[in-house]
Formats: C-alpha cells, structure tokens, sequence
C-alpha cells in the first residue's frame, strides 16, 4: 500500500488541472447510515404498512395513505421559501405533493435541503400564476422553476404520463395518459419513479404520506426495489440502474434479489445515457459520505467493472482497495469528497504504473491517462467524452449541472 501512498503528491498535479467542484445537493443531505426506526413507523403505522405490502405483492400496487395524525407534527419541516411557492400553486386551485427524496429523508428523520413537488399543474400553467418562474428541463421532461432571493429554487413538477409499454400489463392500472408526457392522476407519476424509496409523496394540503408501491415497507426493511418489474424498469430508464446502486450504498441498504439481478443482466444499457450523465450519477455517490462503500457496491454490482475497463486488473486487489478504503475515509472525514477527486483517487495506481519513471509533471500524468483511456476502451464506454472536456477548462464559470 506505501506505493500508493508515495504518489499521492504526483497525483494531486492532475488534480489542480481539473475542475474540482461539489456535488450538488439534488437528493437532499446525504448520510452514510441507515438510520434507526424513526417514531414515524408506530405500532399503527407499521400495521398499515404491512397489510399494504401484502396488497402491492398481490395486485401490483396498492394504495396506503398515512393520516398527519399518526406520525409527529414536526417530522416534516419544509423550507419556507418552497412553502411559499406551494401555497401560491394550492391556492390557484392545483395540487402539492412534494415529492420523492424529500419524503423518504423526512420518514429517515433527515435533515432537507433540496424539495420538490409533483402537481397537476402543466409548466405554463405553474409559470403563469408563480412570481419569477420559468420553464426548464430536468432529464426527459419540462418543468417549471421558481427562482428564489440568494439563488434558491424550487422545482415545479407536473405529474408524468405512464410509458407506453406498461400499458396493458398485469399490475398496472388504466390511465387515458399512457405515452404522454403529463397526466393528471398521481399515480401515474408514482410509476415513473425510478424506486420504490423514491415513490412517496407528501400531501401539502392534508399532511397526508401516499405510498403506492411499498415504498415506506421498503424504507423499514431497507431494501431497494423498482415500483415496476425491474427489467422493464432498467429498460425504460437504463439511469435507475445507476441510482439503485448509488442509493443501496448511501444508506447501506440491500437491493432486492431480482432488482440486483435485473441490473446485472441489463448493464449493457447504460450505454443509451449520454456519457456525461453516465459519469455524473456514478461519481455523484462517492460525494455521499460513503465513498468507499460506494465502490464496494458497484463493484458487486458490476457497475464499475463494466464501465471502468481501466481499472480491470486493480478492482478485487487486497493491496489496491486497502488504499482506497484509507483514502477515502480519509477524505470522507474532512472536508468532503468531490466527483472529480474521487476519480482521481480511482485511477491513480493504473496511471502512476503507466507513467513508469518519468518526470510526474501534469502534461506526462495527462499523456499517460489519455494511453490508457484510449487502449482500454474507456474513453467510449464511460468517462472520457465528459473527463477530457472538463479537464481542459480552468474555469467552471457559466457551468449547467448535469441532473
């Protein structure tokens, strides 16, 4: 492991010539613990569930609305400017059901910083009755924005039309939106969502949690797990593959048997995202405050051996993944991991070895990465296409990122 260590300083040359940025925080605070049974899952509460877990199992889904009055008042503390913008949508006659991570960190007893909302309100319709909004794109879809005083947003979502090919299938219900972009039932949305964990709203209005998929089961036992079966759900959106792994290490939870296989039968898909997503969602977990756990879990899954060829010969060495473990501790413990520090401390040994014995100045450790990128293939299946451009920019002035 010395070896390793002694070219750290070498490597942090490359390091100074790349765009080393914070993950954003579009999954709200990250954690690198499970989290016990918070008071939110009460002997009643954890009856519903259970009955509703049987009836998902059964039918495909099921319907679970958990009342305000069964859980604290305070487990929900939303920010204010985002409550602002929810009150101006209700009170245009529209729907408020904030969305997703900010809903599972609430039952994990989390901390929010980032919260959406789903609606049955279109982009135009949100962007004509909300002060400073506008339309914008997240992924496949529009939505709308508000923009908020220090450069707070708040996204606006409409709820999303079923894909075409769920239409028709056992566990799925009817809908007069399937293949259409928006729809007007909330369900429909809870189908588009990538995972179960991820699948579960907070009624603004009410107070109301709705879970359609086990989401709230899945969060107990913490299990990861597609509201749809998860070939066709790895099919539709190859991504999710991506943020399952990413979330089973974040809170170290297991994915289920036939999600983990799905993922590992369907790796070849990943290659329909664009290279820069592709990297962006990967590394953007070892920014979670898990960063060797991170690896470990896309290792297992074969995530990171199908897509760093690279690293081919270092992935399940004692001595390689003892330095990764104290690196990224290390790092982990103090300021924080970076996307591109976390690559970096990824490729050093295969680039260091490349680089032999000549000077470690930044344009040899640069020739040596690109050799390598380009021999192993690397640079179509994953990292180059976003790397080298990023790597060539001193400044991250006017930078979009990449959702």
């Amino acid at each position: 492991m010395k070896k390793y260590f002694y070219t750290i300083n070498v490597w942090m040359l490359f390091v100074s010539m790349i765009l080393v940025a914070s993950c954003s925080d579009d999954d709200n605070v990250a954690n690198n613990s499970r989290g016990g049974i918070t008071e939110f899952y009460n002997p009643t509460v954890n009856k519903m569930i259970d009955e509703n877990i049987a009836l998902v199992r059964q039918n495909g889904y099921a319907k679970l609305v958990i009342p305000a009055s069964l859980y604290p008042k305070d487990m929900v503390k939303l920010p204010a400017t985002d409550m602002e913008t929810m009150d101006i949508v209700l009170d245009h006659g529209y729907t408020v059901f904030v969305n997703g991570g900010a809903v599972r960190d609430c039952v994990l007893g989390k901390e929010l910083h980032d919260v959406d909302f789903s609606t049955d309100a279109t982009p135009d319709e949100l962007v004509e009755v909300v002060p400073n909004s506008h339309k914008t794109q997240a992924g496949n879809i529009t939505i709308a924005q508000a923009e908020h005083e220090g450069g707070i947003r708040t996204d606006m979502v409409p709820y999303q039309g079923m894909d075409i090919r769920l239409k028709g299938l056992p566990g799925i219900p009817d809908s007069e939106y399937f293949g259409q972009e928006y729809s007007k039932n909330l369900i429909d949305d809870s189908f588009s969502r990538d995972l179960t964990i991820n699948s579960l709203y907070y009624d603004y209005k009410t107070g109301e949690i709705i879970d359609y998929h086990g989401g709230l089961y899945d969060l107990r036992e913490h299990i990861i797990r597609t509201p749809v079966e998860p070939n066709l759900a790895f099919t539709i959106d190859p991504q999710s593959m991506l943020r399952a792994v990413r979330f089973a290490a974040r809170y170290d939870f297991k994915v289920e048997e036939n999600t983990a296989q799905a993922i590992r039968d369907n790796l070849t898909k990943v290659e329909e995202i664009k290279p820069a997503l592709r990297r962006f969602v990967v590394m953007k977990g070892f920014c979670d405050k898990c960063a060797f756990r991170t690896y470990q879990y896309n290792v297992e899954y074969g995530v990171l051996g199908y897509l760093a060829p690279m690293l081919k010969d270092y992935i399940g060495n004692a001595e390689y993944e003892d330095y990764l473990k104290s690196v990224f501790d290390y790092v982990d413990a103090q300021k924080g991991m970076t996307a591109d520090l976390a690559y970096c401390i990824l490729f050093m040994p295969p680039v260091m070895k490349e680089l032999g014995d000549k000077e470690p100045t930044v344009e040899n450790i640069t020739a040596a990465f690109d050799k390598l990128e380009q021999e192993s293939g690397q640079d179509k299946l994953f990292w180059l296409e976003d790397y080298a451009s990023r790597r060539k920019t001193r400044c991250s002035s006017g930078e979009t990122t990449v959702r």
